[in-house]
């Protein structure tokens, strides 16, 4: 299949999205269309690999790559906050701590969160990670409670 027989198909389709009033759907195939623009005789195949490497990221010096995280940091603070247990006030400082420190990136944030969790293994923000090893600490400390209190009724029998 050639690109100018693909470009009549995504007009068609635009055109039906214009008549249904979907604007924002017609706006996004008219913006796409432009995309084909001048590789009308090209096999679908060739524009979509040629398409590819203009949408790889630059090599080199200009690469956008992440670190690894510092695994000294993250073993430190998953030590802290496992040994807090669920005492609140050995907890929260550590906590606290975590969520100022700087050297903590996205990637050390989910490596904690994951070590600390023990289930997932990423979020969609530094702050979701955050987030999340709070949410497990309150769970914790909860179940502990309550498993505390039952213990606590005398047994029948």
């Amino acid at each position: 299949m050639k690109v100018d027989e693909l470009r009549t198909v995504l007009e068609e389709v635009q055109a039906i999205y214009e008549s249904s009033g979907s604007d924002k759907a017609a706006n996004d195939f008219a913006e796409f269309l432009g995309l084909l623009d001048g590789y009308e005789d090209q096999r679908v195949d060739e524009f979509l690999a040629a398409l590819e490497e203009l949408l790889k990221p630059a090599s080199g010096k200009g690469a956008n790559k992440q670190a690894p995280p510092d695994a000294a940091l993250v073993a430190s603070f998953i030590e802290r906050l496992r040994s807090a247990g669920t005492d609140e006030a050995r907890f929260e400082p550590v906590y606290a701590e975590l969520g100022a420190d700087r050297r903590v990136r996205i990637g050390e944030m989910n490596a904690i969160a994951h070590g600390y969790i023990q289930g997932r293994e990423k979020w969609p923000s530094k702050s979701a990670g955050y987030q999340a090893i709070k949410k497990k600490f309150v769970e914790r400390a909860d179940r502990e409670s309550r498993e505390g209190i039952i213990n606590k009724v005398p047994r029948w029998g």
